[in-house]
């Protein structure tokens, strides 16, 4: 079966490539193409000249080709932009990207490919940290639903949270605050019309984690006697 890989179409506008003389150019194209899937290539210079149509040798892979095309041994050579241009960054839980990894390893030729590992690395701890948002999300709702009285406003509410609670403590601490302005509205008696959209409480969720819902809250009596003082200087001062 024919093998079939990704063509670097912009190797033309580059300008180590364009000075090239013809048979180099031929020599870079064989490299890419009869290279393995790892981007290493059993050296056959024999084979390579007679398919370029020039004599090739190492002293010319070396003086035109330079950091380009690493030697891993004294019969293998590692096409260094090879992974990166067919693949990207490697993941160890592919099958096809495990074979690579596995024949770098082999060959000793993974020393140079540590940012295309890492990056296999990064998207692994990037799996974790949305596994993480993802449960702390969970536990979220879990107090939205057992605990905050206005069912209004949710999916905006677990948006912004989501990008807010990332610890326990951060959970403990929004616990703590939605308890907080619960037991507050519940001393004031607050109707539920006037509670906060949980939407809106996500925004200000940090300034109830303090609350006393008793100091900071009045009841409906006290709201009640303030009202009727207030009016009572209202009409004296009408009266004056």
């Amino acid at each position: 079966m024919m093998a079939k890989r990704f063509t670097d179409s912009n190797k033309w506008d580059h300008a180590w490539f364009r000075k090239l003389n013809p048979a180099m150019k031929c020599a870079w194209i064989y490299l890419c193409d009869k290279c393995d899937h790892a981007g290493i290539w059993a050296a056959d210079f024999e084979a390579m000249s007679f398919n370029v149509g020039h004599d090739i040798d190492e002293e010319s892979i070396s003086k035109y080709f330079g950091d380009k095309v690493k030697p891993i041994s004294s019969d293998k050579y590692l096409i260094q932009s090879f992974i990166d241009f067919q693949y990207g960054n490697l993941n160890p839980e592919n099958r096809v990207h495990q074979s690579i990894l596995s024949r770098l390893e082999k060959e000793g030729a993974n020393k140079g490919l540590k940012r295309t590992l890492q990056g296999a690395k990064d998207k692994d701890k990037d799996k974790d940290k949305d596994k993480d948002k993802d449960s702390y999300t969970a536990k979220i709702s879990e107090i939205y639903t057992d605990l905050y009285p206005q069912k209004r406003g949710k999916s905006k509410g677990l948006a912004k949270l989501r990008k807010e609670i990332v610890t326990d403590d951060d959970l403990d601490n929004f616990k703590k605050a939605v308890q907080n302005y619960c037991d507050a509205c519940a001393v004031a008696n607050t109707p539920n019309k006037y509670i906060k959209h949980f939407s809106t409480f996500a925004n200000e969720w940090r300034d109830f984690i303090e609350l006393d819902p008793k100091t900071s809250a009045k009841s409906k009596a006290d709201q009640e006697a303030d009202e009727a003082i207030r009016k009572l200087f209202e009409k004296q001062g009408q009266a004056s």
